[in-house]
Formats: structure tokens, C-alpha cells, sequence
């Protein structure tokens, strides 16, 4: 069958309309302890900045339960005014724990890549530090799943 460019244009179109319904349907989900899902599977993690102000980073199994580190390697940097830092984590159980609390004051943005492996290209995400509670999702901030924010 020949399409002619008016077809090619009317279903270009058509699929571009049913990309755009199935991603206006595709609600924003928290992590499992009301923290921020980031990277994709099978490297699927909760970052959580936890009441203490320490970062909690947990991979999440398929069922969206803890899950085991295994091979990944995790890096997190916070990007502020004066440059970025390292922020050192360590393992406690199945879930990396930063050595200490985030830099203060809030508002920079946290740079974590996730490798699935020493050698595996590393799959960046981008968290906006900061911690006052949504009045929408009552979420905090960094995890909020409200769309028109």
C-alpha cells in the first residue's frame, strides 16, 4: 500500500495525540517510603532525604519492596553555589545511608548515577533538594507527584 503524504502527515498526527493521552494519564508515583523513584529497571531506586537529613538511596525489587544492591554502584553529588560535592554513602543492610547530613541551606539540586554495574554506563537523575511538605500531594517536595508542578 503507497501513502501519500496527507496519510503520512494524518497518521504521524494521530499517533502523536495518542502519545501525548497516554503520558497526560501517567500520574507521578512516590517511592514506597514517600520518597522520590529514580532511575529505570531494573536499576529502579527510592531516594529518601530522611528526618536527620541524611540521604537514603534503596533499589526496589519488582513487587515495589526493598530490594538488594548487589553489583550497583551509586554516586551522589550535590550541586551547589560553590560547586559540586561529593556526598559519601555507605551501606547499612540493603540501603546506601550518606556518612553525613546534606549541606544546608536547601534549594540545589542532587546529581545521582546509578551503574548496574563497576563497568555499566551510569544512568543519571536530577533531585530538587528541598524538604517543606506539598500542600497538594502532602508529600515532601523532592518527592512531590503533583502534575502541575
Amino acid at each position: 500500500m503507497h501513502m501519500t503524504s496527507t496519510t503520512r502527515i494524518i497518521t504521524f498526527t494521530l499517533a502523536l495525540w495518542a502519545g501525548l493521552a497516554v503520558l497526560a494519564q501517567a500520574k507521578l508515583e512516590a517511592g514506597p517510603n514517600g520518597g522520590k523513584l529514580i532511575g529505570t529497571d531494573p536499576d529502579r531506586a527510592e531516594l529518601v532525604i530522611r528526618d536527620d537529613g541524611k540521604v537514603a538511596v534503596s533499589f526496589l525489587a519488582e513487587a515495589g519492596t526493598s530490594g538488594d544492591i548487589g553489583e550497583r554502584l551509586v554516586t551522589l553529588f550535590a550541586q551547589l553555589e560553590t560547586g559540586r560535592t561529593e556526598i559519601t554513602l555507605v551501606r547499612e543492610g540493603e540501603t546506601l545511608v550518606s556518612e553525613e547530613p546534606l549541606p544546608q541551606p536547601e534549594g540545589y539540586t542532587l546529581v545521582v548515577q546509578i551503574r548496574s554495574k563497576a563497568d555499566a554506563k551510569p544512568v543519571n537523575a536530577r533531585v530538587q533538594y528541598i524538604s517543606h511538605i506539598c500542600g497538594g500531594c502532602s508529600l515532601k517536595e523532592y518527592a512531590c507527584t503533583c502534575e502541575d508542578h
